[in-house]
C-alpha cells in the first residue's frame, strides 16, 4: 500500500513471485516500479474524476450503448498503464518505427507509447473512440481486427494492451496481429488478472466465443499460461515480462479504479 495523500492509498503492485513463474520465463521478468507520471494521473483523481452530471449521463446511456461507445461520447474513466519512461526501459531507446495501437481507447496509453515511435496509428471499434483519438491528434482508424484485414502492415510493434479480456474472439485478434508484424517486430501485450472476460454487443456483456486457457490459479500462474498458451504458440519469443497496476479515473463512487495487469514484450521469431 502506497499512501499518496490523506485521502489517496494505492495498491500499485509492481512486484513477481519469479519463483512462482514457470522456469523457463524467470529471466525476462523486468519489475517496474510507480514514477511520477504514475503519482500524478493518482493525484489528479482527486479533483478530476467525472462528477454526478457525467456520471448521470453515463448511467442514462448505459441500457443503450456499450461503456466504450459512452466513454467516447462524454471522455469518462481515462486509463494509464505505464508511463513513457517506464516503456522507455522494456523497449529500449527509441524511436522504433511504425506502431498500431489496438483498442487504444481515449488515448490515454497511447500518449504515454508514442514516443517510443516514429509513427503510431490507433484502431477503435467504436466511432465515438476513434472521434476522440482524432481529436487527441492520433491517425486512428474503426475496424474489428477479428473481421478485417490489419490496416497498412507490417508494423515494427503492435500494441494489445488490455483487449484480449474484453473481445469475443482473443485468440483470432492476436493471430491476426502477429500476421501484420514485421519480422523481429514486437508484440505489446497487456491483461489485468485474474481473468474475467467478457465483450460488449452494444448495451449487454456476454462471454467470449474464445475463451483464453488461463485457469483460476495465482497471478504468476495465468501470466505463465497467457504467455506459454496463448502467445508463445503464435511464433512469438518473450522478451520481458513486468506487472503493473491498470489505473482508471474514479467517479462518484471511488476516486480511481485500478486493476492488476501483466505487461508482455514478445518478438515474432
Amino acid at each position: 500500500m502506497i499512501q499518496l495523500s490523506d485521502d489517496l492509498d494505492a495498491e500499485l503492485r509492481y512486484g513477481i513471485d519469479a519463483a512462482a513463474l514457470d522456469p523457463a520465463l524467470r529471466p525476462c521478468v523486468r519489475e517496474l516500479a510507480a514514477d511520477e507520471a504514475t503519482f500524478a494521473f493518482l493525484e489528479r483523481q482527486l479533483t478530476l474524476r467525472h462528477g454526478r452530471l457525467r456520471w448521470a449521463a453515463h448511467h442514462a446511456l448505459r441500457p443503450w450503448c456499450s461503456d466504450f461507445t459512452i466513454n467516447g461520447l462524454l471522455g469518462t474513466y481515462p486509463l494509464h498503464l505505464l508511463s513513457s519512461a517506464q516503456w522507455q526501459t522494456l523497449l529500449g531507446p527509441g524511436p522504433h518505427g511504425r506502431l498500431l495501437d489496438v483498442g487504444a481507447g481515449l488515448g490515454g496509453v497511447t500518449r504515454q507509447l508514442a514516443p517510443s515511435f516514429a509513427e503510431v496509428t490507433a484502431v477503435e471499434t467504436s466511432a465515438s473512440l476513434v472521434r476522440r483519438l482524432r481529436e487527441a491528434g492520433f491517425t486512428a482508424v474503426k475496424a474489428d481486427l477479428t473481421r478485417t484485414e490489419v490496416p497498412g502492415g507490417p508494423y515494427d510493434a503492435i500494441a494489445l494492451l488490455n483487449v484480449l479480456d474484453r473481445c469475443a474472439r482473443p485468440r483470432t485478434l492476436a493471430a491476426n496481429l502477429v500476421d501484420a508484424l514485421a519480422p523481429g517486430g514486437r508484440l505489446l501485450v497487456s491483461m489485468p488478472l485474474p481473468y474475467h472476460p467478457h465483450y460488449y454487443a452494444g448495451p449487454r456483456t456476454i462471454d467470449p466465443v474464445e475463451r483464453l486457457p488461463l485457469g483460476r490459479g495465482s497471478w504468476e500462474a495465468q501470466a505463465s499460461l497467457l504467455v506459454q498458451r496463448v502467445l508463445e504458440p503464435l511464433g512469438l519469443a518473450l522478451v520481458s515480462l513486468s506487472r503493473a497496476p491498470y489505473l482508471s479515473e474514479g467517479d462518484r463512487h471511488m476516486l480511481f479504479y485500478e486493476l492488476d495487469a501483466v505487461v508482455a514484450v514478445l518478438r515474432r521469431v
